[in-house]
């Protein structure tokens, strides 16, 4: 059960990087604001740490 909350882990933070990277050149490369910009970028990066922490959480506890 370890093994595989871990494997989890380590996907969830391929695929949060990924996306995260390519949610900020995407909102870059727009003739957006940049307050719009920061924080659609900052929104990603929330999202993504929350997700991680959520599945730190459940692998630490065990279920």
């Amino acid at each position: 059960m370890k093994s595989h909350a871990f494997n989890s882990l380590q996907y969830l933070i391929m695929f949060g990087k990924k996306n995260v990277y390519s949610l900020a050149k995407r909102t870059a490369q727009k003739s957006e604001p940049s307050e719009f910009r920061d924080s659609m970028t900052l929104v990603g990066v929330c999202f993504a740490f929350g997700v991680l922490g959520w599945y730190l959480i459940r692998s630490i506890i065990g279920f």
